[in-house]
């Protein structure tokens, strides 16, 4: 049960939690039902897959510490792909979060060093200071680190049509609400 769970539940909310950070940018009133994406726009069942085959790829690194480590970065933002582009498949997915990190894994790294004293923190408040404040914080930056590399990395015309909600990537609080006719 906890393995459907994991599989069906828990990796398709933290993808919608991705795609209510991403909207969350730019407008200013993102409905929180925004965690359930997957599941109104009926996409969960890739979405599913393609995380499970992201934790399962990432801990079978890890049983090589140093590959562990290289691949979390390498497979950080395909949560953030899947949040844009839930029809992506899992080849496609995997090979654009790579090209994003290229060069940028020790930078990632350090970013996550500059927060450790918010997981300190989270520590010695028995994680209050996670569910209320740090946790969406770090998270939060890394949909905007997400959408700079992903504006800045040369993706060929191809991962650029994958990628193309055009709508996440306006002014900040311009508009109010995502357009409801785009899902």
């Amino acid at each position: 049960i906890s393995l459907i769970y994991f599989i069906f539940i828990s990796n398709v909310i933290k993808v919608g939690k991705c795609r209510f950070l991403l909207e969350n940018r730019c407008y200013k009133k993102t409905k929180i039902d925004r965690l359930l994406f997957s599941y109104k726009d009926k996409k969960y069942k890739n979405v599913a897959l393609v995380m499970f085959k992201k934790s399962l790829y990432t801990f079978l690194w890890s049983l090589t510490i140093i590959g562990g480590i290289i691949k979390y970065y390498s497979y950080m933002f395909i949560p953030y792909i899947l949040a844009e582009n839930p029809k992506i498949n899992k080849k496609e997915a995997f090979r654009i979060s790579k090209e994003l990190t290229n060069g940028n894994k020790l930078k990632l790294f350090y970013l996550d060093l500059s927060l450790i004293g918010w997981s300190i923190l989270k520590l010695c408040t028995f994680n209050l200071s996670g569910i209320f404040f740090s946790d969406i914080y770090k998270e939060a930056i890394r949909a905007e680190v997400y959408m700079t590399l992903r504006n800045k990395v040369n993706l060929d015309n191809n991962d650029r049509e994958l990628l193309n909600d055009s709508l996440l990537d306006i002014e900040k609080g311009v508009n109010e609400e995502y357009p409801e006719e785009r899902y």
